[in-house]
């Protein structure tokens, strides 16, 4: 005879389940102590049985974006057991909320792990492309020959049309960096870098601040943020930016800044403060690479140098033969 589960027993099975689940993604990936703690004493054990676990079916070779998925179902699943039927007891009503704020610590660190990952790849040459610096031609036409010259990130700045305009222009980039595993980032829009998956945003002083633009997307997409003074770097370090721009470093015709010249003595003294990559900017061209680079910074930002160049391609190319030259990584 079946036995039928009332469903305060589903409930309780279902939470039981869940939580046991999460401990063990916590063991596994050897997650924060606190989190292990925490679990154990809601599960009421030090920690999952070898029955309980068995009972799980989960691999042991999850990738971090797996376990993140993960978490980001098991939170998005809580809302369920009291919209099925409302939690009887208050140690239920607890332990859900106990259990939610754990998920979204985990969440978190997970995310951070996973951008301090993908800022590795925050290095070489950094295109940016702007519909309206490409000579006349289509941004994704620059964004293409970029790549093939050897860039090594991708950013979509396009300030002049609505984001429903851009949209179809950043889902191309974002699939055309995947094909040359290089890095997409879009330029002040956190709604389209969500929207596309690209491997981050990025934001100008005035923009989105850094915690508020993380609501908003995915917890493992990188935030930038642009400076111009060493007192800026240190306030988007300590905001939460995984990396930073740094500039103008000389004069640029690409984008009114109003703001004073950066300079490369400090980039010298803001790569000395601080441990994340910095991304140099304005002004930056094969002539001048060298200097910029001897200086420490881990990527050379460009617009028009190559956008307008007659050929984009050989324009990044010898852009990154500068770099290797001058010791840079590319």
């Amino acid at each position: 005879m079946t036995q039928v589960l009332s469903l305060a027993q589903w409930q309780q099975g279902f939470l039981r389940a869940l939580l046991h689940a999460v401990h063990s993604l916590v063991k596994q990936h050897s997650f924060s102590t606190t989190f292990l703690e925490k679990l154990a004493q809601l599960t009421g054990e030090p920690s999952p049985s070898t029955e309980d676990i068995a009972t799980i079916p989960l691999p042991r070779d999850l990738t971090l974006y797996q376990v993140l998925e993960l978490l980001s179902g098991a939170k998005a699943s809580l809302p369920l057991l009291s919209v099925i039927a409302p939690l009887r007891e208050d140690r239920e009503s607890k332990l859900v909320k106990e259990l939610e704020s754990i998920l979204e610590g985990l969440e978190r660190e997970v995310g951070h792990q996973l951008r301090k990952k993908l800022s590795q790849r925050v290095y070489g040459l950094y295109v940016i492309v702007d519909p309206v610096v490409t000579g006349g031609r289509k941004a994704e036409e620059i964004a293409e020959e970029a790549l093939q010259g050897g860039a090594r990130i991708v950013q979509l700045r396009d300030k002049q049309r609505d984001k429903g305009e851009s949209l179809p222009l950043a889902q191309t980039l974002n699939k055309m960096c995947a094909t040359y595993s290089a890095l997409f980032i879009v330029n002040d829009h956190a709604d389209t870098a969500l929207l596309v998956g690209a491997g981050g945003l990025h934001v100008g002083q005035e923009d989105l601040p850094v915690d508020q633009a993380r609501r908003i997307l995915k917890p493992h997409q990188l935030v930038g943020r642009s400076n111009n003074r060493v007192e800026e770097v240190l306030e988007s370090v300590s905001q939460g930016a995984d990396h930073i721009a740094l500039g103008p470093i000389f004069p640029s015709t690409t984008k009114e800044v109003g703001r004073p010249l950066a300079r490369v003595d400090t980039l010298r003294r803001v790569k000395e403060q601080v441990q994340v990559p910095v991304v140099a900017i304005g002004g930056i061209n094969e002539k001048n690479v060298e200097e910029v680079v001897q200086a420490g910074a881990d990527a050379i930002c460009v617009s028009s140098a190559v956008g307008l160049a007659p050929e984009p391609r050989n324009a990044a190319q010898r852009i990154v033969e500068r770099m290797r030259q001058a010791g840079g990584k590319v």
